[in-house]
């Protein structure tokens, strides 16, 4: 169904970038910068921010939340009431507009899957999978055209066709966090996340990744990879 592919793309693609620290007052290569994100992203305990994405047909707009290692949720307020959550064990989609969630359980054989685009795991996957280069260079550029908000920005292409997104660019603020992430995908499709109010080490308790299932939803189990062990 429609809204099952919509947040297949979007909610799957956020759990990518939530947070990715770095200082870009050293000239280095983009090999170089990556390699030091990736060497701080662990520092990371928890992790805040006002979030927008944008889809072709559509603009979504709430309050992301992060806590090491693999718990997010997402709180919407366009649309309305809307959540995302993942806590360890599932990954949970309420829709109110439809009285849908969308739940899907995470294979325990495995430390890889949704939970671990979280983590450290994440960056390492595009190391592995994607070619990392400077979109300009390592000079900080407008964000947009007309924008004086100035960003490091990189892309990652992909080495092979396997991959869910054949393009990706992040732009870093000056201070070094991921201000806004875009994906393209093999059709041509773009998602765009942009975080603002960014807090980090805020001390979140584990109790807030905990939401119990609306009643009155139906709900679709394993909606994205099947019921696996």
């Amino acid at each position: 169904m429609w809204f099952q592919k919509k947040f297949l793309l979007a909610g799957g693609f956020f759990l990518f970038f939530l947070y990715l620290p770095v200082s870009a007052q050293e000239i280095i290569t983009s090999n170089e910068y990556f390699e030091k994100v990736s060497g701080l992203y662990g520092k990371v305990t928890d992790y805040e921010a006002a979030l927008k994405i944008t889809q072709v047909d559509s603009i979504m707009k709430g309050n992301i939340f992060y806590k090491n290692p693999n718990l997010v949720r997402i709180d919407f307020t366009e649309p309305k009431d809307q959540y995302l959550l993942v806590n360890g064990e599932a990954l949970s989609i309420h829709i109110p507009k439809h009285s849908v969630l969308l739940k899907q359980y995470l294979p325990r054989r495995s430390s890889a899957s949704l939970e671990a685009m979280a983590s450290s795991q994440g960056l390492i996957y595009l190391r592995n999978n994607y070619k990392i280069a400077y979109v300009v260079g390592p000079e900080p550029i407008p964000l947009e055209e007309g924008s004086k908000e100035m960003v490091v920005k990189l892309k990652f292409q992909w080495r092979a066709s396997a991959e869910g997104y054949k393009d990706i660019e992040i732009s870093f603020s000056e201070e070094g966090l991921i201000r806004r992430v875009i994906g393209i995908t093999a059709t041509g499709l773009h998602v765009q996340f942009d975080f603002t109010n960014i807090k980090i080490n805020q001390g979140l308790p584990e109790e807030y990744f905990n939401i119990d299932d609306p009643p009155s939803a139906y709900e679709y189990k394993n909606f994205l990879f099947g019921d696996e062990d």
